[in-house]
């Protein structure tokens, strides 16, 4: 009889393993692998607000322009997707669409995989926007059921202002394939994913009209604060730990433990936020047909990530050739947005510019990346159409609002006595610069060094400054594995910049007018502004540690940052390097 019992009781939990397995699957899971999922990378939404016989879109890698998307509520609507990209696709929202709580899914065929719940408003304010012979571009901003009068709106060449309806019309050669709204003041923008709702793309087709409406939240954010980061340099490399890893455990929880719950806070980003030669081989960077993007990482901030370019930002396959600046920075402009925007947060004026000219050359300098790549080259300046653009943002402005203006590669050079002569043409410096020697009060902040340096702006007075401020990875993240990183572990003892400075980003505390600024060193007290290091020390650090004996060997160094030029000879004797 025992034996019975025992033979039964192993068939019932043979049963109950087997039918235990087939309900944990779920296929209809958003990052389900293999054949099951339909799309990947799913970003749920916890609130929609849908406006009827318009078109939304939701992040997802993997639609169909076949596929249906599902919202099942009071009532169950199929909708087809209208466009969609490597990472999105928007959806035609219902005409007679109510609120309520739906659950969203994707059908493609007899495959049918559900994404997420969300509770859907219905945009009360008409949003029909009346066409204008000769403007292809149109829409309306709005705020709650008003439309908002005055607002900029720009397609990163023409700008225009909104009528009293709030709608706005614009004739746009669509080149930069972007519109987007030049943030007023006393307004914030919608966040998705902790990326700032103020911008959409638009065809490239200059003979057809479209319409794109743009939502405004009022906000009082005379007291306000921005943290600026820049050179991040994701590249998904096996570090020790993953650069992921260290960026999540380091910047990003920093901000979400010390910023979560607090009201007007903003990000800005500098660029090289990607690193152009690891896109393709580490499957990490801005293409659409790669699986992983820097923006998967900052998802959880509490507060909005304004971004604009670094030269890493450009894509290295593009084929050098009749303007390669702007078609590399194509699939950026598609997965972050504009390269240059403006902002007015309470009382002052900020911008975010891309001043790389790249033009990426082929010699084969790259060929151990991969065949197609190149040589990634640029030179630091401004386009044409940017110049006139950044002319016409500053005609809004009163010339005694304070401007914060943050960009990659700095304007001036190591000693501060001249411009960067990364900016290799003298009068596109000069007619950038000029642009703002009429203003009050101009502050520049920029990247690409990985160190930090303040100074006066040359020939501009005693009323423009530039703060070149250090890397948000460091020595791109590699201080970590060579002070006792673990593989898959906690980071390092040490992350520093190129200068020693720890890996850091900058606060800016506005109220009013009146403003503050200083660094952040991450994991350290805002109160700790000063690092000094005992040179005995590093040196016995240098010749003891065998993996920091091979940095350093004999022979001429130059200095090339900032177009600097000084040269001296290394040798390892000298510093007590021996062969490791």
């Amino acid at each position: 009889m025992k034996r019975i019992d025992c033979k039964i009781l192993n068939f019932i939990l043979s049963i109950v393993l087997l039918l235990g397995s087939v309900a944990c699957t779920n296929p209809a899971g958003p990052d389900t692998p293999g054949d099951t999922a339909i799309v990947t990378n799913v970003q749920a939404e916890a609130s929609m607000l849908l406006t009827p016989e318009s078109d939304y879109r939701i992040m997802a890698t993997g639609a169909e322009q076949s596929d249906i998307l599902i919202m099942a509520g009071s009532k169950t609507f199929e909708c087809a997707i209208t466009r969609l990209s490597g990472t999105w696709f928007r959806f035609a929202v219902p005409k007679d669409i109510t609120a309520g709580k739906y659950t969203l899914s994707i059908r493609r065929g007899e495959r049918v995989q559900e994404l997420f719940t969300t509770n859907v408003t219905v945009q009360s304010v008409s949003l029909r926007v009346e066409s204008k012979a000769g403007y292809n571009i149109k829409g309306m901003v709005y705020c709650g059921t008003k439309g908002v009068k005055d607002v900029l709106v720009t397609d990163g060449v023409e700008i225009t202002k909104t009528d009293a309806n709030g709608h706005y019309w614009l004739k746009s050669n669509k080149i930069y394939e972007v519109v987007y709204v030049i943030l007023p003041s006393g307004y914030n923008v919608p966040t998705q994913a902790a990326m700032p709702k103020f911008w959409t793309q638009t065809s490239t087709d200059v003979n057809s009209e479209e319409q794109h409406n743009f939502e405004l939240v009022q906000a009082s954010n005379d007291n306000h604060t921005v943290l600026v980061v820049t050179d991040i340099h994701l590249t998904n490399r096996e570090l020790y730990p993953n650069d992921r890893i260290q960026f999540r455990e380091g910047f990003v929880k920093e901000l979400i433990t010390n910023y979560t719950g607090k009201q007007n806070v903003y990000c800005f980003n500098l660029g090289d936020f990607a690193h152009d030669v690891h896109w393709y081989k580490n499957d990490m960077g801005w293409a659409e047909s790669l699986n992983n993007h820097p923006s998967d990482d900052i998802s959880g901030l509490p507060c909005q990530f304004w971004s604009t370019m670094g030269n890493h930002d450009n894509d290295g396959h593009t084929p050098s050739g009749d303007d390669v600046d702007l078609r590399a920075s194509g699939p950026y402009r598609k997965m972050v947005g504009p390269t240059h925007i403006a902002m007015n947060i309470g009382k002052i004026h900020y911008m975010l510019l891309d001043d790389i000219l790249y033009y990426n050359g082929y010699t084969g300098s790259n060929s151990n990346v991969d065949s197609q790549f190149g040589d990634c080259n640029y030179n630091a300046g401004f386009r044409p159409e940017m110049l006139t653009w950044i002319k016409k943002d500053l005609s809004y402005v009163d010339k005694n609002t304070p401007i914060v203006v943050g960009m990659h590669i700095p304007l001036v050079n190591w000693n501060g006595t001249t411009r960067n002569y990364e900016f290799n043409v003298t009068a596109n410096w000069t007619t950038f610069m000029d642009l703002f020697k009429d203003f009050k009060e101009v502050n520049f902040v920029t990247g690409h060094t990985h160190q930090s340096r303040f100074r006066a702006v040359p020939g501009y007075g005693t009323n423009v400054y530039e703060h070149n401020i250090g890397a948000g990875s460091g020595v791109w993240w590699n201080t970590s594995q060579r002070s006792g990183g673990k593989k898959g572990g906690a980071p390092g003892a040490l992350n520093l910049c190129a200068d020693g400075t720890p890996v850091c980003y900058y606060v800016y505390e506005a109220s009013g007018t009146t403003r503050q600024w200083y660094y952040k060193y991450v994991g350290e007290p805002a109160t700790k502004q000063f690092k000094s290091y005992d040179m005995n020390e590093v040196q016995k650090f240098y010749t003891t540690y065998s993996p920091a004996n091979r940095f350093i060997t004999d022979g001429k160094y130059t200095n090339t940052a900032n177009g600097g030029n000084t040269t001296v000879t290394i040798k390892r004797k000298e510093y007590g390097l021996e062969e490791a």
